[in-house]
């Protein structure tokens, strides 16, 4: 999808004792783009202190795609998502999250559903920045492990705006149990069933 759908209306609560809701709803846009034709979505974030917030959200999705010999190509979907996080101590932050989807190819059609589940732990401590994942897909029953570095360079005054950078260093492994190559936006290069790593250094900037 894209990073900013167009024709998008959205509505964010201002914070209150610790919570915070979102709504939003993606207007009619039949136009064969890769983002929804059709979507509401919904979340709810609770901060109960520092140590510990929950969110909830869900996403119902309607991409019809492109009519091609009267067979569309796109599909709905609707997405149940729910994540706990927090602080443990200091600069170090931990997250859980549940994602559970099902999408069908159109109205009437049968259902595939998947589960995901993930875990993070993030340490900062002034420049730098320490940071671990891990994915499991459900339906492939592959795992993706992750592990990361940053460093902040100095910022930038650009005018009343700062330039934030940073330089990056991050290394994932693919497990794919002998069934699939795709985790949630990872593929591997080798053949399905085969594992893989990754290596990426690198460099981002942001004002």
């Amino acid at each position: 999808a894209a990073s900013r759908p167009s024709n998008q209306i959205k509505y964010v609560s201002p914070k209150m004792s610790g919570l915070t809701v979102r709504a939003s709803v993606q207007l009619d846009s039949f136009d064969g783009t890769t983002e929804p034709d059709r979507g509401y979505y919904g979340s709810v974030a609770y901060d109960l202190n520092k140590n510990f917030g929950f969110d909830f959200a869900y996403a119902a999705e309607q991409d019809r795609g492109e009519l091609h010999k009267d067979v569309v190509k796109g599909k709905d979907r609707n997405t149940w998502a729910a994540g706990v996080r927090g602080e443990v101590v200091e600069g170090l932050t931990y997250g859980v999250a549940f994602v559970s989807t099902e999408s069908w190819a159109k109205e009437g059609a049968a259902k595939k559903e998947n589960w995901f589940i993930g875990e993070t732990l993030q340490y900062v401590k002034g420049d730098h920045t320490v940071r671990a994942g891990h994915t499991h897909a459900d339906q492939s029953g592959a795992n993706l492990y992750l592990l990361g570095y940053e460093y902040a360079l100095p910022e930038v005054a650009l005018g009343s705006h700062k330039l934030t950078s940073a330089l990056y260093l991050e290394g994932s492994y693919i497990d794919n149990n002998g069934n699939s190559d795709v985790v949630q936006g990872y593929r591997a290069e080798e053949a399905t069933g085969s594992n893989s790593s990754t290596v990426t250094l690198g460099f981002y900037t942001s004002f």
